[in-house]
């Protein structure tokens, strides 16, 4: 019995993370303007919930995943609108699991006409339990950044 005990506190102790995304395209950019495209400037508001620091940080990690996708030379801006933003218990993410999540819509818009050219729901979360969890979660704003940034060059700019 004991030796169970043991077994299923280690496995709960250690316990990883899953990530999902989602969401709707309300716009699909042109395949013409995703091969030639990079992404000039991004705007995005702080959310509820979200640090001091959320601004640069989304900024930076969103731009650092683009540029590893929009490589072409007609400038794009990013404008986004966070509407949910939450970040995990490290103790609830131990004991029973919790999770990073952000919410927000993503569009991009040529600067020559103010004209946007692609628009975006994005939906992504990462959750977990375990010591293991609670680490990997414990740069909410940072993670969920990227992933934001992974998630507009998958449904903008790769294989478009």
């Amino acid at each position: 019995m004991r030796r169970i005990f043991l077994v299923t506190a280690m496995a709960a102790a250690t316990a990883g993370c899953v990530t999902n995304s989602g969401g709707d395209t309300i716009a699909q950019i042109s395949s013409d303007i995703s091969k030639n495209a990079f992404v000039k400037d991004i705007t995005v508001n702080t959310p509820a919930g979200a640090g001091p620091q959320f601004e640069a940080t989304f900024k930076k990690n969103v731009s650092e995943k683009l540029a590893t996708c929009a490589k072409g030379t007609q400038p794009l801006l990013l404008k986004v609108n966070i509407t949910d933003f939450k970040k995990a218990n490290a103790g609830m993410t131990i004991l029973v699991g919790s999770s990073n999540k952000i919410k927000g819509v993503a569009q991009l818009i040529d600067p020559a006409t103010d004209k946007v050219v692609a628009d975006y729901e994005i939906d992504r979360s990462t959750g977990g339990g375990g010591l293991i969890a609670a680490a990997a979660m414990a740069d909410a704003e940072g993670q969920m950044s990227s992933g934001f940034g992974a998630e507009i060059c998958k449904r903008a700019f790769i294989a478009r």
